[in-house]
C-alpha cells in the first residue's frame, strides 16, 4: 500500500515537472516529522501548483517539498505552534477568501488546501489585512468585512467546517476598526512575560491609520486607547502627499512582548512602540538603506533578539535598543523583489529560521522568489546561502513567510556565543537563553 502511494506521488510530481525522486521523498518525510528546518511561504503568480499558493521548503538545502494549488491574491501568513495549520489572508480582488493549508499529516500527499469565505451573506475576508493564530492553536483572527463594517473576526480552527464546505465555522466575535483596515496582526508565540501586562489572549494590531492596539481576543475589545504612530507618507511631485496603506505596512513584535516596531517605507525610520507605557518613538536608520518593508525579530536561540529589515535590494540586521535606538550590525545586498507587470522594485517579506541562524527573504533572481541568508558573528556577518523558487512563472512574487521561530524549545546542549539582549532579561524560561545585562557594545547617538 505504501509503495503504491509512493509510486502515485512520484508519477504525479513528474507530470507537474517537480522532478521528485524516491530519495527526495524520504528526505521530505524526515523534514515533515521535525519541521525545524522548514519554511512555509506564499507565492503569487499565474501558473499551476506553487503559484498563487502556499509552498514549503527546506531552509538548509532549498528543496521544495510541497507546492499548494493555485489561488490568486493572498499575502500575509499565520501558523500554529507546530507548523501544521497555515492560513494566508486575502490581498487583492473581489473573492474575499482565506487560504487554509492543513499540513498535519506526516505524509505530504495528504496535505490539503481550502479557500474559505466569511460565513454570512456578503461578508468577506478583508483585502490587504492581517491574520493570526493565537497561542492556544485554535483561535483564528483575521481582517474581515462584515456588512459595511471593517474589523477583525474571531473563529476556531477546531470548528472545521469540513473539506466540502466553502465557509468558515461560526464567528465568535468581531471588533470594528472602521474606517481603517487592520493591516498587521501579531500573536506572541507563547504566553505572558512577567514584566509585561499582556497575556496569551492578546493580539497586537496595526491599522492603516497608523494606530496600534492591544486586542483582547477573549472579549474582542482593545485593552486601552490606541497608540498613535507615524504613518507611511510619500511626498509626490507638486507638493501632494500620499498615505500608503495595506501591503506597504509591516510590523514585528520583540521577544519581551513589550516592544513593537513598524516600517515607514521610503522614510529611513522605524516606529518603535512601548506597549506597556503606551508611547511611540521613531528610530532613524541609515539614509542609504532604501525603502523599508519586512521586519522580523529573532525569537530563536541563536542570534537572539536581533531585528532583521528588508530594504528591497538590501537586508540589514540590527541590535534593537528600545525605546528609540537601533545599531546596524551588518547588511548584505540581494536582488530586490520585482513586479514583472511594471518592473517596479519593492521591499519584501522576511522571517528568521527556527534556530535563528538563517533569514528567509523575498527576492527576484533568475526565476527564484526567495533567498536564504546565513547570519553569523552575532549579526555582524550576513551572506547569501541559496535561492529558492516555488512558482515557475515570470509574474511570481514571494509574500508571507512563516517558520517555527519562537515556537520550538532550545536544545538542551545549547552553546550560544551571542548574549541575550539586556531588555529581554526576563525571558520566558521556555527559551532557556543565557542572561546578560548588555547585548553588544552600544554606540549611542550624540545629542
Amino acid at each position: 500500500m505504501r509503495t503504491s502511494i509512493l509510486i502515485l506521488i512520484v508519477a504525479s510530481a513528474v507530470a507537474l515537472g517537480l522532478s521528485l525522486t524516491a530519495e527526495a521523498n524520504r528526505t521530505a518525510t524526515e523534514l515533515i516529522e521535525d519541521r525545524t528546518n522548514l519554511a512555509f511561504v506564499f507565492t503569487s503568480g499565474a501558473g499551476d501548483f506553487g503559484c498563487g499558493g502556499l509552498s514549503a521548503f527546506d531552509t538548509t538545502t532549498g528543496e521544495v517539498i510541497y507546492r499548494g494549488p493555485h489561488h490568486l491574491g493572498h499575502s500575509q501568513v499565520a501558523t500554529n505552534s507546530s507548523l501544521t495549520q497555515i492560513v494566508a489572508s486575502w490581498s487583492q480582488g473581489g473573492k474575499g477568501t482565506a487560504y487554509w493549508l492543513d499540513a498535519s499529516s506526516s505524509d505530504v500527499s495528504e496535505w490539503f488546501v481550502r479557500t474559505l469565505k466569511s460565513p454570512f451573506g456578503t461578508d468577506k475576508v478583508a483585502t490587504k489585512a492581517g491574520v493570526a493564530i493565537m497561542p492556544d492553536d485554535d483561535r483564528l483572527i483575521f481582517g474581515e468585512k462584515v456588512g459595511t463594517n471593517t474589523g477583525i473576526g474571531r473563529y476556531q480552527l477546531s470548528e472545521d467546517p469540513g473539506a466540502d464546505e466553502e465557509f468558515f465555522g461560526p464567528r465568535h466575535g468581531f471588533w470594528r476598526t472602521d474606517p481603517d483596515s487592520p493591516s498587521w496582526i501579531i500573536s506572541a508565540p507563547r504566553g505572558r512575560n512577567d514584566f509585561v501586562e499582556t497575556d496569551e489572549h492578546d493580539a497586537f494590531v496595526v491599522t492603516e491609520d497608523a494606530e496600534v492596539y492591544i486586542l483582547d481576543t477573549e472579549i474582542m475589545a482593545p485593552r486601552s486607547a490606541s497608540i498613535d504612530i507615524q504613518p507611511i507618507v510619500i511626498d509626490k511631485e507638486g507638493g501632494s502627499r500620499w498615505v500608503l496603506r495595506g501591503l506597504s505596512i509591516h510590523a514585528a513584535l520583540a521577544q519581551n512582548r513589550r516592544h513593537l516596531v513598524t516600517n515607514r517605507w521610503e522614510k529611513p525610520e522605524l516606529n518603535s512602540v512601548d506597549l506597556t507605557d503606551h508611547k511611540a518613538y521613531t528610530i532613524p536608520l541609515a539614509a542609504d538603506l532604501g525603502t523599508i518593508g519586512g521586519l522580523a525579530f529573532n525569537w530563536g536561540w541563536n542570534n537572539p533578539g536581533l531585528l532583521a529589515v528588508h530594504a528591497g535590494d538590501k537586508i540589514a540586521v540590527y541590535d534593537y535598543q528600545p525605546p528609540d535606538y537601533a545599531e546596524e550590525l551588518g547588511r548584505v545586498s540581494i536582488p530586490p523583489p520585482t513586479d514583472s507587470y511594471n518592473e517596479k522594485e519593492w521591499p519584501g517579506y522576511i522571517a528568521w529560521s527556527t534556530d535563528g541562524t538563517r533569514l528567509v527573504a523575498g527576492t527576484k533572481h533568475e526565476g527564484n522568489e526567495f533567498v536564504v541568508l546565513s547570519v553569523e558573528s552575532c549579526g555582524r556577518s550576513i551572506s547569501t546561502s541559496l535561492f529558492v523558487s516555488t512558482c515557475e512563472s515570470e509574474q511570481a512574487i514571494g509574500y508571507g513567510i512563516v517558520t517555527l521561530n519562537g515556537r520550538a524549545p532550545a536544545p538542551s546542549d545549547l552553546n550560544q556565543p551571542c548574549p541575550t539582549p539586556y531588555w529581554d532579561a526576563a525571558l520566558d524560561p521556555f527559551f532557556a537563553l543565557p542572561t546578560v545585562r548588555l547585548f553588544l557594545p552600544a554606540v549611542r547617538r550624540e545629542e
